[in-house]
Formats: C-alpha cells, structure tokens, sequence
C-alpha cells in the first residue's frame, strides 16, 4: 500500500508521520525529513555511485584489517538535532550504538563516529547546512568529497574555492568543525581510520569512465 502522503509533498509533517509513511510506502525512493517537509532524494549520477561504492569498500576493509568495532552504511537514515532526518552518502558507526538504535526501526537517534557526503551540484548544503548539522548532531568527524562532478553541465555550482578535486575532512572541536584539505597524491588523513592509506587520486580514478 502506497502511504497517502505521497500525494501531499506541500504539507508540513510531524515526525510520527514521518515514521509512519515510512512503515507505508512501498515505492523505490528514498526520502528525508527537512524542517517538516518530506523530501524525496535525487537519483545519484554512475560518477557519485562508483565514488561511494570505492569509499565503501575502502573503508569496510579498514574496519576488517583493523579489527575495529565499526558498521558502515549507506544512506543511513538519522534524526538530528530539531527532528529533521537526513541520509548522508555513507556513515561510520559503532556496532553498538547501532544495534542501540535500530532494534525497532532503522532510525539512528545518536551520532555516528563519521559521515560522507559527495558532492554532485549542491555544493552549499554540503560545505555549510550539513556542516552545522551534522556539528550539532555530534558527528565527531564528516568529510566533504568534492570531485568537481557534473562541473561541466553546470560550471557554476561549485564551491568557489574549491578548483580541483579535493576531500575536506572536518573535525569537530568545539562544536564546530575544524577542515584539513587533501588533493591529487596526498593521503587522505582520518582521526577515525589513521591507518588508511588512499588518496584523492584513487578515488578521481573511481568516477572516471
């Protein structure tokens, strides 16, 4: 059964509607929560797909080779702060927490460890929004990964300080988050994975046709 706030994307909801349209649709979309509104996320590029997909493996093999006792998602759904619910590209999660939070719905209520995002053209939610929200949520550390994706369709909706591709790996201090910039050869370096050893190249090399 299709939830009937499908036909209703102009009326603002509470979060047990929310929940509930959740338990009720059945279509293929994913959808968040911003500020009352249901919010149906875009369908990614292959480019942003085949980014996540090496980030994920990257990082599932460190949580391997480490032995650490971390999850990784994608899309994970997360309540922040103020009831908005948000899917980063991918999160790094205590196996604990996790299992915490999801034994009744697949709803993260506490901070992840890390969130991704991949910047596609919405450059300003991803660089700003989702830094102040993610701070204020309590995500110890959140990367931006800008591969200048989709620049040539539109050369406008980019950072304007951002002219290559570039990883910006944010720690929170303080509450807000304090950025390291990583380009070209250099390793990408994670407070949460200190031992991993991939650069902005290899993950270029992922989107590439």
């Amino acid at each position: 059964m299709t939830s009937t706030l499908v036909k209703l994307p102009n009326q603002q909801i509470t979060e047990a509607q929310f929940r509930q349209f959740l338990r009720e649709y059945e279509g293929h979309e994913l959808h968040e929560l911003v500020d009352g509104w249901i919010k149906v996320m875009a369908e990614p590029s292959g480019e942003h797909e085949s980014v996540r997909s090496l980030l994920y493996g990257e990082l599932f093999l460190e949580i391997r080779q480490q032995r650490l006792n971390f999850e990784i998602h994608p899309k994970a759904l997360c309540r922040l702060e103020k009831g908005d619910h948000r899917r980063p590209d991918l999160i790094v999660v205590d196996k604990t927490t996790w299992r915490r939070n999801t034994q009744s719905e697949a709803i993260l209520k506490e901070p992840p460890i890390l969130a991704i995002e991949i910047v596609s053209t919405n450059w300003e939610e991803d660089y700003i929004k989702k830094a102040l929200w993610y701070a204020a949520f309590g995500v110890a550390e959140y990367w931006v990964t800008d591969l200048l994706l989709r620049i040539k369709d539109y050369p406008k909706r980019k950072h304007p300080n951002i002219n290559i591709p570039t990883v910006s790996v944010g720690t929170l201090q303080n509450g807000e988050y304090q950025w390291q910039r990583f380009t070209g050869q250099d390793r990408i370096i994670s407070p949460t994975f200190p031992n991993l050893n991939l650069t902005v190249e290899q993950i270029i090399a992922a989107a590439e046709v």
